[in-house]
């Protein structure tokens, strides 16, 4: 069983800002979603032993973890660069509404953006995640 977690809310998610590759630390209300979801998978895999908590390196996602951690009692947080959110290129830490602006283009109908300048492709965030998956 695998149990997907994104981080908690981040001062840059709060602002309305990429984030890609660039950090953020959690918010309050983020610290409250990481306690929150160690919990819930606490109840979930009855009390967590013997289960593997693997991360991005990014400190956001590894905040979010060590909460996770220690919640169900585990010994350590293995880190994965692969997990390790998408690039937005020139855009990481630019506010969403500012390059929505000016790049009404890139966002399109779902409103993400998979073009942004030196950015990472959807297809290569995607095959690298399903590497690690597989």
């Amino acid at each position: 069983m695998i149990y997907l977690v994104r981080h908690g809310q981040t001062a840059f998610n709060a602002e309305g800002r990429l984030q890609g590759h660039v950090d953020s630390p959690l918010t309050e209300l983020g610290q409250t979603q990481a306690r929150q979801a160690g919990a819930a998978l606490a109840r979930l895999t009855e009390g967590g032993a013997g289960w593997r908590i693997i991360s991005s390196p990014l400190g956001r996602a590894q905040a979010t973890a060590e909460a996770i951690r220690q919640a169900l009692g585990a010994p350590a947080i293995e880190t994965e660069a692969r997990l390790i959110e998408l690039s937005w290129g020139d855009w990481d830490g630019q506010l969403r509404a500012d390059l929505k602006a000016r790049h009404p283009e890139a966002f399109g109908e779902t409103g993400w953006a998979f073009t942004a300048p030196i950015g990472e492709r959807f297809e290569a965030a995607s095959a690298r995640l399903g590497d690690w998956l597989a």
